[in-house]
């Protein structure tokens, strides 16, 4: 059975709730550049950073905006790698349209992986494919953590959050 979790379309915005891809985002990357900061280098399933041995930082301060990590990333201090070109994209169309929907992004790669597909060498496309899944199912679990950061202006707001993980946990099951 196929589902469909609509997180946002204005109700949840309309109640106080930080539930945009965007908010989603910079919450992720102020956990990298904070744990970047603790261990001078950070790897998961979506990004690597690391020193470069030359160079000791000083640490970085909070991410206020997703256009503070273009200057992070940017650094000639630094290593910074995405896993796959999904992820690179990721974080580029969230700087460039102040918009982002994951879903079709990951649709559109979708798409274009069958389309490379060779029937004669279906190899070809499966290390793509699975590190495209990865990243995926990486960012679904993430963005569960999230939604569960999420403070409470008001009472109605802690069950909409509720519910809305609830839901994703029920249909996602994350890894």
């Amino acid at each position: 059975m196929n589902s469909v979790v609509i997180i946002g379309n204005g109700f949840d915005l309309a109640h106080g709730l930080k539930t945009k891809y965007s908010d989603f985002l910079l919450w992720y990357l102020n956990n990298v550049v904070s744990s970047f900061n603790l261990n001078n280098s950070y790897d998961d399933d979506l990004i690597s950073l690391n020193v470069k041995s030359y160079y000791s930082h000083g640490g970085y301060a909070k991410l206020n905006s997703l256009d503070d990590f273009r200057g992070f990333r940017t650094n000639d201090n630094f290593v910074y790698r995405t896993k796959n070109e999904f992820v690179h994209n990721l974080i580029d169309q969230s700087k460039q349209y102040k918009w982002l929907d994951i879903e079709r992004l990951y649709y559109s790669f979708l798409i274009r992986l069958f389309d490379q597909y060779d029937k004669k060498f279906p190899e070809k496309v499966k290390p793509y494919l699975s590190s495209l899944n990865r990243s995926f199912d990486y960012i679904k679990d993430q963005l569960i953590k999230y939604l569960l950061t999420i403070p409470n202006i008001n009472g109605t707001n802690n069950e909409i959050k509720n519910h809305l993980v609830r839901e994703l946990k029920h249909n996602f099951k994350p890894n």
